[in-house]
């Protein structure tokens, strides 16, 4: 359910995910927004409680997201970053 292929944050560990909901009696939810084309794509765990409320686990620090763009060939795209680091 919980893919381990999701190696940006260990927070999305199929071992973990099962680890807060024992512990902190919090239902998971693999959340993915996205577009008809699939393309761009944010995938993250929500952690419900009893009462249906968004918690975040104690002993994480963050909530894990895992942001997939569209694929480009435009240099804009590619050096836009580069542009701003160096001009920040």
């Amino acid at each position: 359910m919980y893919p381990d292929s999701m190696k940006d944050s260990p927070l999305f560990l199929s071992g973990w995910v099962e680890f807060n909901h024992l512990k902190w009696k919090l239902k998971p939810r693999l959340v993915q927004f996205t577009n008809d084309a699939g393309l761009p794509r944010i995938k993250t765990v929500f952690n419900m409680d009893q009462r249906g409320h968004l918690r975040l686990p104690h002993l994480n620090i963050y909530l894990p997201i895992h942001f997939e763009a569209t694929p480009t060939q435009e240099a804009s795209r590619l050096n836009g970053s580069e542009t701003f680091i160096q001009s920040y």
